[in-house]
């Protein structure tokens, strides 16, 4: 079983920093990349495969799907396969286009996950490429101990 655990330490002191967790949340790196088939496809055409975009993931308990950032997706040449309505915090409802990719997270002992579905958003504005949605936790034990400034994650 996987099992990735982040401390948000304060430089100052060398102590767990519960403030910080607060404030970068359950973030993690992450890797962006095309979908194997797409990827075979592409080797096959003797094309060359897009880099896979890095970034910073937040774990977000409130998304009940993964979703990506859309100019990062089309930054590797995808596609939407279709569109569909997804409600926003201001309880309205945006189409939204779906994308299939794979999210591999570096540095952590988690394997890459292929996605059919993703969701393509406008993440830039908090500073992260994706958010890490509940059809990822379903399959996770999530631990957020904000008193001692880390949180955990068990796949």
């Amino acid at each position: 079983m996987p099992i990735f655990s982040r401390h948000w330490i304060s430089p100052q002191t060398n102590l767990p920093d519960p403030n910080r967790l607060r404030v970068q949340g359950a973030a993690l790196q992450v890797e962006i990349s095309v979908p194997q088939q797409l990827a075979a496809a592409l080797q096959q055409a003797q094309q060359p495969i897009p880099a896979p975009q890095v970034g910073i993931a937040i774990i977000d308990t409130g998304a009940s799907i993964t979703c990506v950032d859309d100019a990062v997706l089309q930054g590797l040449g995808l596609t939407p396969s279709n569109t569909v309505p997804v409600a926003t915090p201001s309880a309205t409802s945006v189409d939204q286009p779906v994308y299939a990719c794979v999210i591999s997270f570096p540095g952590t002992p988690i394997g890459p996950l292929p996605f059919s579905t993703v969701i393509g958003s406008q993440l830039a504005g908090l500073g992260c490429i994706a958010l890490i949605g509940r059809d990822v936790l379903q399959f996770c034990q999530l631990v957020y101990n904000g008193p001692e400034g880390f949180w955990t994650i068990a796949f």
